[in-house]
């Protein structure tokens, strides 16, 4: 995931390490089309959501 955003966004775009913070809260690099930008967010939302919706399922099991 953050090979994804390091990608689009580069290393030194602040705080691209937080996977709490959602991809389309990082402004759209120079030089890329909005439509592109916005599927690039949406595939990475997409994969975000379910690797923390796995997570969570995990992590109630391991409460059990």
């Amino acid at each position: 995931m953050r090979k994804e955003r390091y990608a689009v966004w580069g290393e030194h775009e602040p705080d691209i390490n937080n996977l709490f913070i959602a991809p389309h809260l990082f402004p759209k690099p120079d030089g890329m089309h909005w439509r592109t930008f916005e599927e690039r967010c949406w595939r990475m939302m997409e994969r975000e959501s379910r690797y923390f919706a796995a997570l969570r399922y995990r992590l109630d099991l391991g409460r059990l």
